[in-house]
């Protein structure tokens, strides 16, 4: 159900007002896009349970930590392959 808010136009000529109205929505905003982010995550159980074992692993000291240039080492990753990723859509 969406809720509509209105504003006199008058509150928001002081700048000040302004201002921190819209740092309330942006900060609002940011908010909101975690909780979506972290709705979507939970809502997949598969995921929920890779995230818990690889937790439990951590926990255990069967992770190895890498740094980023260790990491592309490792995969194989070059230079090349990371512009083609740069340039591909996601939905």
């Amino acid at each position: 159900m969406r809720e509509e808010i209105s504003i006199d136009p008058k509150v928001l000529k002081d700048e000040k007002i302004a201002k921190e109205a819209l740092s309330i929505l942006l900060k609002t905003k940011e908010e909101l896009d975690d909780f979506m982010e972290n709705l979507e995550i939970l809502s997949n159980q598969d995921l929920v349970k890779n995230i818990k074992e690889s937790e439990r692993a951590k926990e255990r000291g069967e992770t190895k930590v890498y740094t980023i240039e260790e990491l592309k080492e490792e995969l194989e990753i070059t230079e090349e392959d990371l512009k083609e990723v740069e340039n591909v859509e996601l939905e």
